[in-house]
């Protein structure tokens, strides 16, 4: 099981283009105001417990190129990033620090929340500039159905299945879609991204052998909920 969640920093400032620069160069946020910015924010989880959230910052560009276009952006003096989990009290808050790709934090559910919609916000606060913060929710944790007991030929339909948890609240948010990896040692790789409507079917004769096959392989079947 893994969910995933990816959206952006709306521009809450208009701001003229920060023009156009190198994308190996890195821009102190200090110089920039806030609809400068942009923040390409991920959220994932593989457990019903824990969520990891990186922002990568980058320079807006209007050039046509799209958000992540531009510089990337470091934080200055008197910027912060937060991420945060739920609303109000018993929300859960923390600062984020430089990962492998942006700013990240780990957050952790508890209770009846990792079974819900989880409520992510990222908010980029600032002493001398207006603040932004942008929040989506996260999906709740799904199980996947039983694969056959007994090897399915290639020239069979293979019908795969998935549902909310035992005890996880009903699709929080649109837009969710799924993909499902195939992989093996003797075949290869292959993704379906059917809509997230509980069921997907592998048609027959679409998985390919590699190489010398063997008469049978073992496939893994990997599922990830995602959504933006």
């Amino acid at each position: 099981m893994r969910r995933t969640l990816s959206y952006f920093f709306a521009v809450v400032v208009a701001a003229a283009s920060a023009g156009v620069m190198a994308a190996c160069m890195t821009t102190d946020s200090g110089e920039l105001a806030t609809g400068s910015i942009v923040a390409a924010i991920a959220v994932d989880s593989d457990s019903d417990r824990h969520v990891h959230v990186t922002a990568r910052l980058t320079v807006a560009d209007y050039s046509g190129n799209g958000p992540n276009g531009g510089a990337e952006v470091s934080l200055g003096w008197g910027d912060r990033l937060y991420a945060q989990l739920g609303e109000g009290e018993g929300s859960h808050r923390v600062r984020m620090d430089v990962g492998g790709d942006g700013y990240t934090a780990e957050l952790n559910l508890t209770g009846d929340e990792a079974h819900a919609c989880a409520r992510i916000c990222v908010e980029l606060q600032r002493d001398t500039e207006v603040s932004a913060e942008s929040c989506g929710e996260l999906q709740p944790p799904f199980a996947f159905g039983p694969l056959p007991e007994r090897p399915k030929r290639r020239d069979q339909a293979l019908v795969l299945t998935w549902g909310p948890s035992a005890r996880a609240a009903v699709v929080c948010a649109d837009g969710a879609t799924m993909r499902i990896d195939l992989t093996g040692e003797c075949i290869l790789p292959h993704v379906l991204e059917p809509a997230n409507r509980g069921t997907a079917t592998l048609l027959p004769n679409v998985l390919a052998g590699r190489g010398a096959s063997p008469d049978t392989a073992v496939c893994t079947v990997y599922v990830a909920a995602r959504q933006s």
